[in-house]
């Protein structure tokens, strides 16, 4: 007799760590998703992990968490640290609460009879995913740039609202203890001054990697964030053409060009993306194209949620999950099942590199 699974759709997305500073100029340092998901551990221990949705800020954590539970939110409920010197992983249970959702409806299989359930004075309706990133191993090199599965449950927590979670955590964790570095600074004659110490502020984005495929997306409001072209065992000579000995080497290369250079006219923008497209693809590189998320406010709305929840699964790398037990909407702990289900796409090399 066939054993009965239960299905649920995974989004693959790229995690990037970055740094933004208002000297523009200057280039703050990159800091490893290791350590600012720890940070965010220790915000989750306090509580502290939460954004409300559509409220004026405030900057004390105590004061903002105890005058915003009239909002709908988004917090960090768990992070756990996992795996082996080969395989290392973070695991996240992010939580959203709708304030709108006081109850819901149950109807009996047999009568057919229904009823409604209603929440207590204080609770409302909520869902929960599970986030599973794959960490560099012990003594790896660390790029900034980390696979990520998203799991997803039915009119529940889009990329956009994970990501404004992340990035404002770490301005807030920033606000406690300021990140700054150093600038040399030179005088007019060329001598060294006293260094000058900028502030900066770390980011954790997501990335939706949508392949050659343009039309799909021009409609969804999805903002093009970069491409990326990939040739494999390209041969270079290491010589001038004045050497007499020169060596040729096989090595992969990689070009990356930022979306911020296309023209602001849609049209215009698309025209340009498909011309380098052409022009490196003509030269035998493979192409990826990466967006980040649907545009629009960033406060919530039944509306915008699911123009959100639509654009992911319409740009994002998709699989497909099997368990033996049937996913909730909600959880308060960890399913190991999920988890265990997620690392395994993070490490299927072949989900990565496949050509779309």
């Amino acid at each position: 007799m066939p054993v009965l699974t239960y299905q649920r759709t995974v989004l693959l997305n790229t995690l990037v760590s970055r740094s933004s500073t208002r000297a523009r100029e200057e280039k703050p340092p990159i800091h490893s998703a290791r350590e600012l998901l720890e940070i965010l551990q220790a915000r989750a221990a306090k509580n502290y992990a939460i954004e409300f949705l559509g409220k004026t800020d405030i900057e004390d954590d105590e004061a903002r968490v105890a005058s915003g539970l009239e909002y709908n939110f988004i917090r960090i409920s768990k992070i756990s640290f996992e795996g082996d010197s080969t395989n290392r992983y973070a695991v996240l249970l992010i939580e959203h609460v709708d304030q709108m959702q006081k109850g819901f409806p149950v109807v009996n299989m047999q009568t057919f009879e229904g009823r409604e359930i209603e929440a207590e004075e204080l609770e409302r309706g909520a869902c929960s995913i599970h986030v599973v990133i794959k960490l560099p191993d012990d003594g790896a090199y660390d790029d900034g740039s980390y696979r990520c599965a998203i799991e997803t449950v039915p009119a529940g927590i889009s990329r956009n609202l994970i990501e404004i979670l992340l990035c404002r955590q770490l301005r807030r964790a920033g606000k406690v203890t300021p990140w700054e570095f150093s600038v040399d600074r030179k005088g007019k004659r060329g001598k060294p001054i006293k260094a000058k110490l900028l502030q900066y502020t770390p980011r954790l984005e997501l990335f939706a990697d949508v392949g050659q495929k343009l039309s799909e997306f021009t409609n969804m409001g999805g903002k093009f964030s970069h491409f990326i072209f990939t040739k494999r065992s390209e041969k270079q000579s290491l010589a001038l053409e004045t050497d007499i000995h020169h060596e040729d080497v096989l090595a992969d290369i990689e070009i990356r060009v930022s979306g911020k250079q296309a023209p602001m006219d849609s049209e215009e923008k698309y025209g340009w993306i498909d011309r380098v497209k052409q022009f490196y693809e003509m030269r035998g590189f493979t192409s990826r194209l990466y967006y980040r998320h649907a545009s629009g406010a960033q406060t919530s709305s039944d509306k915008q949620d699911d123009i959100a929840d639509a654009a992911d699964l319409i740009m994002c790398p998709k699989e497909v999950i099997s368990l033996l037990s049937p996913p909730k909407r909600w959880r308060a702990d960890f399913c190991p099942e999920v988890v265990s289900s997620l690392k395994s796409l993070v490490d299927r090399e072949n989900l990565w590199q496949r050509g779309k």
